[in-house]
């Protein structure tokens, strides 16, 4: 129970920090990636925000109220799909847990660039590979996951696609998983 209080809390955390540093108004777009069943959007308490959830699981087609589902897999796509997107860029793009199952690296980055406003901010939340061995975290490889990512090596995809790692946090579950 502990422990999901505290992975709740810190996808509060994510959301308010996001939320401060791209200096969000009303009217501006939020996207999550993979966002499941909008948990990670409800956190944001800026009136007027058009939120966005695109994930490929029957969870997200129940949709969060308030939130524009797309039920499928991210892509620049998305201007198909909303075509507001295109005049109203996402001002802040969030990838929690998702980068780990990438086929296309590349070509992920590439279309976030795309949809991302010129001002926007990406926020990427996983665990790096030093992460990973430092505490013992192998639970994160499994059959989902095709990639575990150092610093160095997704800093260096993301400066191929004109973005740059602005500042790594630090966070650890408490283990105890039952």
């Amino acid at each position: 129970q502990r422990t999901l209080q505290g992975l709740s809390q810190r996808i509060a955390d994510i959301a308010h920090e996001a939320e401060s540093i791209g200096q969000l108004r009303s009217g501006d777009v939020v996207l999550d990636i993979g966002g499941n069943d909008g948990t990670l959007l409800k956190q944001y308490q800026t009136e007027g925000l058009k939120l966005c959830n695109v994930d490929p699981s029957d969870v997200a087609r129940s949709g969060a109220e308030g939130v524009n589902t797309c039920v499928g897999y991210f892509s620049s796509d998305l201007f198909d799909v909303w075509p507001w997107m295109d005049t109203h860029p996402p001002k802040v793009i969030t990838a929690i847990a998702c980068l780990y199952d990438l086929n296309a690296p590349h070509t992920f980055l590439a279309d976030v660039k795309k949809v991302l406003a010129p001002d926007g901010i990406f926020v990427v939340q996983m665990s790096t590979l030093k992460a990973m061995i430092d505490n013992g975290g192998y639970d994160v490889i499994c059959h989902e996951h095709v990639l575990t990512w150092s610093t160095a090596t997704l800093n260096a995809c993301l400066v191929q696609h004109d973005l740059a790692i602005q500042s790594v946090g630090a966070w650890t579950v408490e283990r105890g998983w039952t």
